[in-house]
């Protein structure tokens, strides 16, 4: 990759997979630093190392400079020749979104570049993603044309609070329900986003049983 500044019209080449810019807001500084964070995976003698790197740009004269991050992307044995295609920065929980050719997810906190979260998302490639600023999360496109894990989805909808998410929430909890295992569908209640399984109805339903 390569990175141009417009400012000091020079450019600098990332051997990196995937990139993303996002702005982060120092504590102390009044205004919002421009932080780049790239993804990279090399070969060096012998031994395959996959980074996850945060850095500043242009750092704001005598103001408190972002220190720059670094943390390990951990690829399973299985996916040994996987690599990140996509990055996607959400300003709205500070997080890195890393999303790799076989389908993988890695979470990382922006600020500390601390891994929060890694799954497959899809059995199919993934070939293109694109922010979805509004619920601070990102869509991305398969080889099938879509994206489909329920269990995902309910679980980031809980850690996140996130509105929206009401009727996949709710297939869930009556999936748990039918399958009889009424410890999750009572954990996914106690839990559930914007308390939408936290009613009377709700309490009703295992009184039953």
């Amino acid at each position: 990759m390569q990175l141009f500044s417009v400012d000091q019209q020079r450019s600098q080449a990332l051997e990196a997979h995937a990139a993303s810019f996002a702005s982060f807001k120092v504590l102390g500084n009044e205004n919002a630093s421009t932080l780049i964070s790239f993804a990279t995976k090399s070969i060096n003698a012998g031994q395959v190392t996959s980074k996850l790197h945060i850095i500043e740009l242009g750092a704001q004269p005598g103001k408190q400079a972002f220190t720059k991050k670094q943390a390990d992307l951990f690829f399973p044995p299985d996916f040994a020749d996987d690599f990140p295609v996509a990055m996607q920065l959400s300003q709205k929980y500070s997080l890195i979104y890393v999303i790799t050719k076989l389908g993988l997810l890695f979470v990382y906190d922006l600020e500390t570049a601390t891994a929060v979260y890694r799954n497959r998302i899809s059995a199919d490639p993934i070939f293109l993603t694109s922010e979805a600023s509004s619920v601070g999360g990102f869509y991305a496109i398969n080889r099938r044309g879509q994206l489909n894990n329920l269990e995902l989805a309910v679980n980031l909808a809980k850690r996140g609070n996130l509105p929206g998410a009401e009727n996949l929430v709710v297939q869930r909890f009556q999936e748990l329900f039918a399958q009889m295992k009424y410890k999750e569908a009572a954990e996914l209640a106690a839990e559930s986003p914007q308390g939408i399984l936290r009613t009377p109805d709700t309490v009703a339903k295992f009184q039953v049983y």
